[in-house]
């Protein structure tokens, strides 16, 4: 209670009597002389050691009342903060895929109507079979240890394709997945993972999946790796470079906030596309130090995710990661991602809705049932995307070609400006950004069919026998028979 300007004496005696006798006893000090009366040596002696007593109590107060303050103040910034992730994540950017020959203005499509979950499997790093020939031709894989360490390699890579499928929700939450790496083909949907576990934990969902119950709680927190690698960052931390995207972007949650969330484990950290990294030495260090991150923050639950081509694991592993490999599509998931999507495109008209969803489900479910190469296409998560989006007139086994030209068009020329984001590597005046400035889409494509050109002869070499099995060696001619 707060001490009053004057003290007032009690007027009833007997009253007073009892308070000098309650803080005698407190005090362990006789306050009464022989005839019961107050002595004067205990109210001058008692009467600092009063003020005392009532200062400390109304300091312990407003400690308190502070310390509540705050921690109200911190749960409102983490509701602001739900709130803006839920707006960030809450739709599709589809912008990218059109408008275009085949693909028009495109619908507004959240999230949650149209995820379709993959499974995983264990990943095993492993080298190509191409690459591992080359090098068993130069001498490089000779030494009996290699050659025996590359035969495990090859059991490990066996098992991991006998491996149960295991849905990758259920593995997010799964304990053994509070340190996970993510890995995934060019469009397999990591990043499209990694905003719907987001939006769920951050209460976007009507219902909370089952499979990801075991982390209701924690707030997410989502990195974009391709904007930490900026060279300005790499010498801050990942604390202070959250705190600038969220005081740039309006995100509501103070560092103060953050780091609480971060030191009492009641946070999930998503360190997203670790790929868009392009330097190798950048994408090493940027690896060290997430899990340096999670060596530190050991009740925080870390997931990253990255493309399985170029990716290095042995930091991850022998920091106790988890790594899983996301699969293709099957024909089931094919068509729940078709049935959602053209559900949510219409959701003013549901009988036409209904009647466009059959019709076209059918049209292109036939076509990924007949046509293996648009089985190919519709078993990755971003290609059967752009496949659904071609304008529903089409009839995709005759025209083909122009399916993959507008899935060419929007790789090409969108999906690393505008979806990914991705800037040419600083300073401006350099001569990489020179070259990428006139790298126009036109010259991508003659680019990039020079490149799948030399991988399909380079394949065909790597299928020749090595030196010495079959192969032409000097003064003497040697047939082999193409098995």
């Amino acid at each position: 209670m707060d001490r009053p300007e004057k003290f007032v004496v009690p007027q009833d005696g007997d009253v007073l009597l009892a308070v000098v006798g309650v803080w005698s006893a407190w005090s362990g000090r006789p306050a009464l002389d022989g005839q019961g009366r107050v002595e004067q040596r205990w109210l001058k002696a008692a009467r600092p050691e009063w003020d005392r007593l009532l200062d400390d109590a109304q300091r312990e107060r407003a400690v308190s009342r502070e310390r509540g303050d705050e921690q109200a103040r911190g749960r409102a910034a983490v509701t602001v903060y739900l709130g803006r992730v839920r707006e960030v994540h809450r739709r599709l950017n589809l912008d990218v895929l059109g408008p275009s020959g085949l693909a028009g203005e495109q619908p507004v499509i959240e999230l949650r109507q149209v995820f379709t979950p993959q499974t995983c499997r264990p990943f095993v790093p492993h080298l190509e079979e191409g690459v591992r020939r080359r090098l068993v031709a130069v001498g490089e894989l000779v030494d009996g240890e290699e050659l025996s360490r590359s035969a495990r390699e090859l059991g490990r890579e066996e098992a991991a394709r006998r491996a149960v499928a295991q849905p990758v929700l259920s593995v997010l939450a799964q304990e053994t997945g509070r340190r996970l790496v993510v890995l995934g083909n060019a469009g397999a949907g990591k990043s499209t993972l990694t905003k719907y576990l987001t939006l769920a934990l951050a209460g976007g969902l009507s219902d909370m999946p089952s499979s990801l119950e075991p982390l209701a709680g924690p707030v997410p927190v989502l990195v974009e790796l391709r904007q930490y690698a900026q060279p300005h960052w790499r010498e801050r931390t990942i604390e202070e470079f959250l705190d600038h995207v969220h005081v740039r972007e309006r995100m509501g949650l103070p560092r103060p906030v953050l780091e609480g969330l971060l030191e009492s484990g009641r946070a999930v950290v998503v360190f997203d596309g670790l790929d868009e990294i392009f330097d190798p030495a950048v994408r090493a260090q940027t690896t060290r130090r997430i899990t340096a991150f999670s060596a530190h923050y050991r009740q925080v639950r870390t997931v990253v995710t990255s493309r399985d081509y170029g990716y290095r694991s042995h930091e991850f592993a022998t920091n106790n990661f988890a790594q899983v490999m996301l699969q293709n599509l099957d024909p089931g998931q094919v068509e729940t991602l078709i049935r959602r999507w053209y559900a949510a495109a219409h959701p003013e008209k549901p009988q036409l809705a209904d009647r466009l969803t059959e019709r076209l489900t059918e049209r292109l479910l036939s076509a990924v049932r007949t046509v293996r190469p648009v089985a190919e296409l519709a078993g990755n998560t971003l290609l059967l995307t752009i496949l659904a989006t071609i304008r529903m007139g089409r009839i995709i086994p005759r025209e083909r070609r122009e399916v993959y030209a507008h899935a060419i068009d929007v790789l090409v020329e969108r999906w690393d400006k505008d979806a990914k984001f991705l800037t040419p590597p600083a300073p401006p005046t350099s001569d990489v950004a020179h070259a990428l400035e006139g790298l126009t889409a036109g010259r991508r494509l003659k680019l990039l069919e020079r490149i799948a050109r030399a991988m399909q002869e380079g394949a065909r070499r790597s299928a020749l026998p090595p030196t010495g099995a079959g192969r032409k060696s000097p003064g003497r001619t040697v047939r082999w028979t193409k098995p």
